[in-house]
């Protein structure tokens, strides 16, 4: 039953129809999103690792830092 003056489509009451506990699923993950975040965390960790013995005078919301390019810069592989 509608009680808004608002029409509803077929799609729209097939949706319905389905019920509150309805739960849309993706069939596929998409990847790709997926291994840049970790490629994105992995450099992260690497850069966080070469410059933890050095002093920080770096401010990224100082106004000079906000219009820089972001760098893809990765530090050389360290000794286990």
């Amino acid at each position: 039953m509608n009680l808004s003056n608002h029409t509803l489509t077929p799609p729209q009451i097939a949706l319905l129809d389905k019920g509150l506990t309805f739960i849309p699923a993706f069939n596929t993950v998409p990847l790709q999103p997926v291994l840049d975040c970790r490629e994105r965390n992995i450099r992260n960790l690497h850069l966080r690792d070469y410059f933890r013995h050095k002093s920080q005078d770096y401010d990224p919301k100082e106004f000079k830092n906000r219009f820089k390019h972001r760098s893809t810069w990765r530090p050389p592989p360290q000794g286990a």
